[in-house]
C-alpha cells in the first residue's frame, strides 16, 4: 500500500490551504526516526522510502535516523549508506559515530542529534556529552532536539521503548536549557 506517500500528499494539500503558499516555503525540513523501509533492501529504498516521499522530498531536505528495519536484509545497511550520505554531516567538530549510525546536524538555530537507540554504546554516551557541551556554550544554537526510533516513553507499544535513552542519555540532554 501507499499510506506514506498518501499520508504526505494530504499532509502538503492541508498545509498549503492552510498557509496559502507552497509547502517548500512553510516547511523547512523533515525529519525522519527511523523505519524508512520495512526491509532493508533496494526495492524497498526506492520504491517505499523514495518513492512514496516523492510528494515532499524533491523539494524539502529530509534528515534520517536508524531504525530496526533498516537492518533487516542488510545488517551492514550498505543499502542505506548508499542512499544516505552521512559521512560528511558534521555539528563543529563532532564527525558522525562509527559506521555512521549517529550523527549531528545543525539547522538554523536548531541542533539536530540523531541518535541509535538499536546499537547503544558508551562510546555513543560519551559522543552526546561532549556535543551537548559543545551546543551548551554555542551562542548559534536555541534549541537541541534528540531524534532516535525508540522513544523515551510510548503508549500504543509500551514495552517498545529505549531504556538506554531514558536512563543514560536524557541526563545528558536535559543538562542543558537548549
Amino acid at each position: 500500500q501507499n499510506r506514506h506517500g498518501i499520508l504526505l500528499q494530504r499532509a502538503r494539500a492541508t498545509l498549503e490551504a492552510e498557509f496559502g503558499k507552497p509547502l517548500e516555503e512553510v516547511v523547512n525540513i523533515l525529519i525522519n526516526d527511523g523505519d524508512q523501509v520495512d526491509v532493508g533492501t533496494l526495492d524497498h529504498y526506492e520504491n517505499l522510502h523514495f518513492g512514496q516521499s516523492a510528494p515532499v522530498s524533491p523539494n524539502i531536505p529530509t534528515m534520517v535516523t536508524l531504525g530496526n528495519h533498516e537492518t533487516y536484509y542488510d545488517p551492514g545497511r550498505v543499502n542505506w549508506k548508499t542512499h544516505f550520505f552521512i559521512e560528511n554531516v558534521a555539528y563543529k567538530t563532532h564527525t558522525p559515530g562509527p559506521d555512521e549510525r549517529y550523527y549531528a546536524n545543525h539547522v538554523g538555530r536548531v541542533l539536530f542529534i540523531h541518535l541509535d537507540g538499536e546499537a547503544p554504546s558508551d562510546a555513543q554516551k560519551t559522543w552526546v556529552q561532549n556535543v551537548i557541551n559543545t551546543a551548551s556554550a554555542d551562542p548559534d544554537v536555541d534549541w537541541v532536539i534528540s531524534v532516535i526510533h525508540r522513544p523515551y516513553q510510548a503508549e500504543q507499544y509500551v514495552g517498545d521503548i529505549s531504556s538506554w535513552l531514558r536512563t543514560q542519555v536524557m541526563p545528558i540532554l536535559s543538562s542543558t536549557r537548549k
